[in-house]
Order: structure tokens, then sequence, then C-alpha cells
């Protein structure tokens, strides 16, 4: 078994750490199997300032060749990291009670889409299913709406060793596609913001992502066979009046379809603490831009909808 201690609590970013142990609880009743299951073993969290551990803090399951990336070993390779690019440490969360946390480092200067400054930022996660795998991405907060988007797009398999000349070429990778990204994301945004997106177009977008049943003719013009459910016609609503504010500070082009969802599920979800990085807040803005990306070169009065759903 793959036995984890918390140790060396001289750097971690947050208050707990893992721990493993066999794949049951006591003698008279498995965690998962009735006996003692040699080829697996169980992880849970463990306060760092405490010498016992609560059962209920329960992450997940893993076969005994699998090897745990600690939050102290995260810790470590984050701020070695931040070190390396000369990006502070922003923040630090974790998600489903622990099964995944991230580390936010703030870049000391803003990109520039269409005239409005952007805030960047680069997200780095550990999900304990992963097999010493990080995640990363950027994170984008404009200043004008205080909108933000984010994208975890990349994984990169991270060397088991304490010494950090060997994974340095590793982490200057992950910098770099994570600057590549940026220019990517900075191009299209900028072209976005010059693509006209009538509210007709708009309106067919809401109602494609809430699951509206409605009918396009030649025009442009959305028709409806039955009437909308009570539910469904209140976030209509309340989707056209987040999408008229953002457009009317970003144009009504692409770049201000994609503000408006994201200002959307900001009222809706009211919920930010992740960076828009999970849930239906990220599952949202990625079906936006989406949509932005299919219909950046659409000529026609009918919305071009990406195969999602």
């Amino acid at each position: 078994m793959n036995n984890l201690n918390v140790q060396n609590q001289d750097f971690n970013l947050f208050k707990w750490d893992v721990v493993s142990k066999p794949l049951y609880l006591d003698e008279k009743e498995s965690f998962i199997y009735k006996n003692q299951n040699d080829d697996y073993f169980a992880i849970y969290k463990k306060n760092i300032f405490s010498e016992s551990f609560n059962e209920d803090d329960f992450i997940c399951v893993h076969k005994n060749n699998y090897s745990v990336l600690n939050n102290h070993k995260f810790s470590l390779i984050v701020n070695f990291l931040s070190k390396l690019t000369g990006m502070k440490i922003h923040s630090c969360s974790e998600y489903n009670d622990g099964k995944c946390v991230m580390v936010v480092l703030e870049h000391s200067l803003n990109i520039n889409i269409s005239g409005f400054p952007v805030k960047v930022y680069f997200t780095v996660m550990n999900d304990f299913n992963q097999d010493k795998s990080l995640s990363f991405g950027f994170s984008l907060n404009c200043n004008m709406s205080d909108n933000i988007f984010s994208n975890i797009s990349n994984k990169i398999k991270i060397n088991d060793t304490t010494d950090f000349s060997y994974i340095k070429k590793d982490l200057i990778l992950m910098f770099t596609k994570w600057k590549n990204n940026i220019n990517k994301f900075k191009k299209e945004a900028s072209l976005w913001s010059s693509v006209f997106f009538s509210k007709n177009l708009q309106i067919q977008a809401v109602n494609y992502m809430l699951g509206i049943d409605c009918l396009v003719d030649d025009k442009g013009s959305v028709i409806y066979n039955k009437d909308i459910p009570r539910l469904k016609l209140s976030k209509q609503i309340s989707f056209m009046n987040c999408l008229n504010q953002q457009t009317s500070v970003f144009g009504n082009n692409l770049w201000g379809f994609l503000n408006g969802v994201i200002s959307y599920n900001k009222i809706e979800n009211d919920s930010f603490d992740f960076f828009n990085l999970f849930g239906l807040n990220n599952k949202n803005n990625k079906i936006a831009y989406e949509l932005c990306r299919f219909n950046e070169a659409n000529v026609t009065k009918k919305l071009i909808k990406p195969n999602i759903f």
C-alpha cells in the first residue's frame, strides 16, 4: 500500500493533507469489502494540525500502484512554479469535499481585448482521482464587468521526485502552453468583438442553452409552437436581461454575448468561488464559447449550433 504521512509541514497552502489507510474501517465492517483488500487503499483528508483523521472525510479509492501527489508536494510545486514565472499566488481552494484542489497564480499584467483590460490568471489543479497528473489552464477576469472565464484544457505528468530540477522542464512546458492558450483566446475574443450578433441570434442561443423548443424562419424570427414553461420563461427573461446589459457595454457582438452568458451564470448560480471552473457555470461558459466559435463566420440569420447536448 502507498502509505502517506503528513510530514515536513513547513509549507502547505492548505490546512489539510491526505493519508492512506487499508480498505476497511474496523474488524466488523469493511468500508467497501467484507475483508481487508490488499490490492486497494483509501485516501482521506486529515487536518495537518491534528494527529487523527475523521473517517467521514473519505476522498477516493486507488490501487496500490497509485502514487499520490499530496497537498504538501503540490504546494511546493506551485510555489516553485510561482518563482519560476514571477506570478504570485492569488488563492487556493478545494472542490467536491477535497477531491480536487486548485491554486490560482496571478499575472502582474493585463491583456487588452477590444479596448477592455482583462486580468490574467494561471490555474493549476490536482485531482486525487488522477495519477500524478496536474491539470492547468487560464482564468480571465474582465475588469469592466468582473466577468470570469476559465478554460482548463491541458494535463501534464509530474515525476515523483523532490528534486525540482527534474521537473523544471515540465513546469516551463506548462507555462509555455498556458501563454499559447492565452494568446489563442485573445485572438478569438478580439475577432468576436467585431462579429455582429443580432438580438434574434442571441434569443436563439438562449433558447438553445435553456432547452426551449422553438423554430426559426428564414428571416431569423423565433416561433414558439407551444407555451414556454414558467420556470424556463423566467430564466429566458433573466438571461436576456443579462445579455442586454452586457451588450450595451461590449456591443451586439459575440464578445458581448459571451460576457452576457458569464454574467447570467453569476446571477443565476451565485457562485464564483472556483473561478467558474466547475459545475453549471463552467458548462454554460463552454457552451457559449463553442457557440462563438461556430458562429464567428456565420452570415445567415439562423444560429449554428455545436453538437453538445
